[in-house]
């Protein structure tokens, strides 16, 4: 388990382990550098007392401390006594700290899991909130969810400057959605505020220096495998003998694997309809914009997409771009496939084309007719020769056998200003016809058949269509033959764990849960990809997995295996549409080996702000207040927002002036609209969001957001570099 001081996945933490007799032995963090005391502003494991600590904790509500209702969750380590939120009857949830002096403070930790107890299945939304003013009002830093039989959650937040004060009180309370003990319990444990300490830290356990452990439970510093060095070691196999190490202070280790910001220079949904000729567009042939026959192929939005089945030249073009700053191309895409939408044939491929003002296309990429027979993301680096002021970009098909043959359909597509890892598809599985076991793709299948499963098709098209479906007696599981991995990168697949009380697949139970494994290239055991929880996958859904180094093997085997089952015609799951993609050949833009760190540079959740204020020049025709159709907060909490409903010429709110020299992306929360207390927005009555340059006397448009795209709440995200800005 990650120690819960990691700030960061580590890719250099090692640790010397012994397993023998099942004593689980940690020994020599290795040489990671050297110890520097820390400062410790709050520390507790709940281990210390079975009541709640009068020295961090000045009030509390519906809660106690425990042993704890649940062990080890993934990314969260819980042991011994914690403190468990549902408890008691009581109406509220809350644990208040007392005053503190958080001035050189830089991290929050904590874990969390559901209680396997706790009446529900639901989201259990937590709020982690902070005040300055001696607990009169309190300011969100984060929200987090746990539910039970998913992921336990290890939250890190860093400390802001607007929190480094010297009387700071801190406040974890529960979203007011339960009903009662038991009803949506949850643990928390291990809850601290630290400084920061160096970037490396050394401890072997043969002298156990202070700093570098911040608490251990049930561990002993013993000789152990090993006739003359100490080690910390854990022994026991029940539940109730779990043990974890917790290190003093968080370990800022470099992580290069967080990817850059995209700047958006052309994109394109196909939701609302775009005229054709119009802005973005010069012409279509052969197609139009329409929801496919064969289904959606983008998994957010209404499902519409360029759409080709019509006789003659099939192809779309793009007005005239401006390109000179675009690295990569990127777009969903499919060809064929079946059902309705007829596989295509030999030489009926699909190329992307660019062409510079006045010349001749010129070829970027070719999508092999069968290569594309489920839905998929293309992304293609952009030639030098293509990044010009006046680029024209062309999806075609090179031949098609007529009206209604050998359809294909292309959506979501962006440029963006970020060289990306070409699209190659290493391994597919559509179980369109059932697959030979023994044969070129699949080694063994057990307790399994290849069938439309009885509670139904999971093909994201919606299609009827055979999966690999497990429902028979004893052990289930499906195997790959082994695959060249050297250039993999993800794995994706559809999949159903059991189902609702309306489906013909009868609801897992606790530990029936399916995994996914690996093997790697002269390796006889698996190592573990992901858990499928029993309960989280009761409809169908598409699973997406980074695959690690160690997977990436010119001869590794992929495993899909469910724990256990309760017998025939019980706990049913399927698997269907996989995909294994990764580079194809070398990205033609060198790409980052490194990001950032993250840091928020402007904030507000509107629960304490005013206009105008330091945050905001100017609102008008709106107000500060919660929507007439309720909140659009994340958690779901009740909460103020920016709610425009006023008579006004214009109605718009706008920020002071912004230094964004640092600045990356910009998020944020919207409705437009609605049908439950909002009035839907008609035609043309869409919303923008601008920017104004310093020195400059116009706004100029970062997107636009359509009128009747956004009737739910939706999380809206662009980027943009600029210093000394205006956002409106």
């Amino acid at each position: 388990k990650q120690p819960a001081g990691l700030v960061m996945a580590a890719e250099s933490v090692l640790l010397s382990v012994c397993l023998l007799a099942g004593v689980l032995v940690y020994h020599h963090v290795l040489a990671l550098g050297h110890c520097t005391s820390t400062g410790v502003y709050l520390n507790d494991d709940f281990d210390t007392s079975t009541s709640i600590n009068s020295t961090y904790w000045s009030s509390s509500s519906g809660v106690l401390v425990q042993q704890a209702c649940t062990t080890s969750s993934s990314g969260a380590v819980l042991a011994g006594n914690v403190l468990v939120f549902g408890a008691t009857g009581d109406t509220s949830r809350h644990l208040t700290s007392k005053s503190l002096s958080l001035k050189n403070a830089d991290v929050i930790t904590f874990d969390a899991a559901a209680c396997p107890y706790s009446a529900t299945t639901a989201t259990i939304t937590v709020r982690l909130a902070y005040s300055s003013d001696s607990g009169k009002t309190y300011q969100t830093i984060r929200y987090f969810t746990v539910s039970k039989g998913g992921p336990g959650a290890h939250v890190v937040v860093n400390v802001t400057a607007a929190m480094k004060a010297s009387s700071v009180h801190l406040r974890i309370e529960q979203n007011s959605s339960f009903s009662g003990q038991g009803s949506q319990a949850w643990a928390l444990d291990n809850i601290a505020v630290l400084g920061k300490g160096p970037q490396e830290i050394e401890e072997d356990f043969d002298d156990v220096t202070p700093c570098n452990l911040l608490g251990q439970s049930r561990g002993v510093y013993k000789t152990y495998c090993s006739s003359s060095f100490k080690a910390l070691v854990f022994s026991g196999q029940t539940t109730s003998s779990v043990g974890h190490f917790v290190t003093s202070v968080p370990l800022f280790i470099p992580h290069t694997g967080l990817a850059p910001v995209s700047y958006p220079i052309f994109s394109e949904e196909f939701e609302p309809i775009p005229a054709i000729p119009g802005a973005k567009w010069a012409s279509i042939t052969g197609g139009r914009i329409s929801i496919p026959e064969c289904g959606n192929i983008d998994t957010t939005g209404a499902g519409y997409a360029a759409y080709f089945n019509q006789s003659g030249t099939r192809s779309i073009r793009t007005q005239s771009l401006d390109l000179t700053k675009a690295r990569s191309l990127s777009f969903r895409v499919r060809i064929g496939g079946g059902g309705l939408c007829e596989t295509a044939d030999s030489g009926e491929d699909v190329v992307v084309e660019y062409q510079v003002q006045g010349g001749l296309f010129t070829q970027l990429v070719k999508l092999a007719y069968n290569g594309y027979t489920t839905a998929q993301t293309v992304n293609v680096n952009l030639p030098s020769a293509a990044l010009t002021n006046a680029t024209f970009l062309r999806w075609r098909q090179l031949s098609n056998s007529g009206t209604g043959t050998d359809e294909w359909a292309i959506d979501h597509i962006r440029v963006t200003d970020t060289a990306v890892s070409p699209t190659g598809i290493i391994f597919s599985e559509s179980f369109d016809t059932a697959p030979t076991i023994g044969g070129t793709k699949w080694a063994s299948i057990s307790g399994g058949v290849f069938k439309i499963p009885d509670c139904g098709s999971i093909d994201l098209s919606g299609a009827s269509s055979l999966a690999a479906f497990f429902q028979q007696t004893g052990t289930r599981s499906i195997q790959t033959q082994r695959l060249n991995l050297v250039n993999a990168r993800t794995l994706s697949f559809r999949v159903r764990i059991g189902g609702t009380s309306s489906s013909s697949c009868e609801t897992a139970d606790v530990n029936e849960d399916v995994v996914v494994e690996y093997q790697p290239s002269g390796n006889s055991s698996y190592t573990r990809l992901k858990l499928l929880a029993y309960n989280g996958y009761l409809t169908p859904t598409t699973v997406t997995i980074s695959l690690p180094g160690a997977a990436r093997t010119a001869a590794t085997a992929i495993r899909w295996r469910q724990l256990q089952n309760s017998g025939s015609n019980l706990d049913e799951w399927a698997i269907d549409t996989i995909v294994i993609s990764g580079s194809a050949t070398s990205p033609s833009v060198p790409l980052p080996t490194a990001a950032p760190t993250l840091t928020t540079i402007f904030s507000d959740n509107f629960d304490t702000s005013t206009v105008p204020g330091t945050k905001w020049a100017a609102i008008s025709g709106g107000s500060l207040m919660t929507p007439e159709c309720g909140s659009i907060d994340l958690s779901g909490f009740s909460s103020r927002a920016a709610y425009f409903s006023a008579s006004a010429t214009s109605r718009y709110i706008q920020t002071v002036a912004l230094d964004l020299s640092f600045a990356r992306s910009l998020s944020f929360r919207m409705r437009i609209g609605g049908s439950d207390g909002c009035d839907p927005a008609d035609d043309d009555e869409d919303v923008v969001v601008e920017y104004k340059p310093a020195g400059s006397s116009s706004f100029r448009q970062l997107m636009l957001l359509p009128y009747n795209g956004i009737m739910h709440p939706l999380q809206s995200s662009t980027s943009a570099v600029v210093t000394g800005v205006s956002v409106c």
